[in-house]
């Protein structure tokens, strides 16, 4: 990292520290690590999915790569039968009881709430900061607002959904932070 950044840690589970900000004076982006979120991997068949809505009252988006977002819940279509589901951490339980409503067919809820962090990345050149570990073109053109995915970012497995024109919401394994930092610090300088 250089001198000029900043950038201020927490210490995670297991001696893992994390910069809570990754912050380079002059340029055109920020990077945060967001707060602890409940977070849910749902699988279920798709022809499933109206009856399951229907039974928890979530909004599970079907079509691949789209997002649905309301006060409650962030929630992801990563395939055809899977689901990626972020809510406030007060709300973990109670939705996990909304999940055990519906009895009418098969599904698998698992709380991966301690293997992600999630980081913001911000501004301007949020995109182009991106695309220093990620191979996606994340112009606005090819992946608008609303769009996510699971790719890569260097060596380690992201998703990545576009909040707005210029903020960017990214999933990492908890244990893959510091290296996804360490890329972005480096690949910061070279703007």
């Amino acid at each position: 990292m250089s001198s000029d950044a900043t950038n201020s840690t927490l210490e995670m589970d297991q001696g893992v520290t994390i910069g809570q900000s990754l912050d380079h004076p002059g340029q055109s982006f920020t990077v945060e690590l967001m707060g602890e979120k409940s977070r849910f991997s749902l699988r279920l068949r798709e022809s499933n999915v109206a009856a399951f809505a229907k039974a928890t009252g979530l909004a599970l988006p079907t079509k691949i790569n789209s997002a649905y977002r309301d006060d409650d819940a962030l929630i992801m279509c990563l395939a055809p039968d899977e689901w990626l589901i972020i809510a406030a951490p007060e709300t973990g339980a109670p939705l996990q009881e909304k999940c055990k409503r519906h009895t009418a067919s098969p599904f698998s809820l698992v709380d991966v709430s301690h293997r992600n962090v999630a980081f913001h990345i911000g501004g301007e050149g949020a995109a182009q900061l991106i695309n220093v570990g990620c191979p996606l073109d994340v112009d606005l053109a090819a992946f608008p607002v609303g769009k996510c995915t699971r790719t890569i970012f260097e060596r380690a497995e992201i998703v990545l959904f576009r909040e707005t024109e210029t903020i960017f919401h990214i999933e990492i394994w908890r244990s893959f932070a510091p290296y996804f930092l360490s890329v972005l610090s480096n690949g910061g300088q070279a703007q």
